[in-house]
């Protein structure tokens, strides 16, 4: 089968466009992180910028993890998606990335991040300090159960296991049980209903 040119080209119109500059990375917290800002705020050695696999990678010379190392062997990467990475090819960086690239930059970044820059703050914009709570200061309560001991009225369960261990049959009848009204498996007596 032999495939014409135009047809080659119709193909490639469907490809997805590549974005210009890096721009705000999505962030699950809701707040963008702007990778071209952070990196011009550090004074990062960008050497090249380049598309690679539908994401922006930047290569840094020297090395921000080694400063030995001036053969454009760093590098940082924003994906598709928003995510970052970072790291150098040499052995002696191994397991040095994003995260220990902000750590040698920003000393404390993640500290601020768990807390907010200004500590965490109310609806109002109030600060206040983190409650440390003692798992052995926190008084026993009555628990009143669906299925007692596995299901807590009121509370989180959580349902987990490998696949194919019957987590989704487990499921199916407990809610079958509970609308009607049946026995689940080593309770006594009626369901609760709410």
């Amino acid at each position: 089968m032999t495939i014409s040119a135009e047809q080659l080209k119709s193909l490639a119109q469907m490809l997805p466009k590549p974005t210009t500059g890096l721009g705000p990375a999505k962030r699950g917290r809701g707040t963008p992180f702007d990778l071209d800002a952070w990196v011009t705020e550090h004074g990062l050695p960008v050497v090249q910028e380049k598309f690679w696999q539908g994401g922006r990678l930047l290569i840094l010379n020297p090395c921000p993890f080694d400063s030995a190392h001036t053969n454009r062997s760093a590098w940082i990467l924003q994906q598709a998606n928003g995510a970052i990475a970072a790291g150098c090819h040499h052995s002696s960086c191994q397991g040095k990335g994003w995260y220990e690239l902000r750590d040698i930059l920003e000393p404390g970044w993640r500290e601020k991040r768990k807390i907010g820059k200004h500590g965490p703050s109310g609806e109002d914009g109030s600060t206040y300090e983190p409650i440390i709570v003692r798992l052995a200061d926190v008084a026993p309560e009555d628990v009143s159960w669906l299925w007692e001991p596995y299901i807590p009225m009121g509370k989180l369960t959580i349902l987990e296991g490998d696949p194919g261990m019957g987590k989704t049959w487990a499921a199916l009848a407990i809610i079958a049980a509970i609308t009607t009204g049946t026995e689940l498996l080593g309770q006594e007596g009626d369901m609760v209903h709410e």
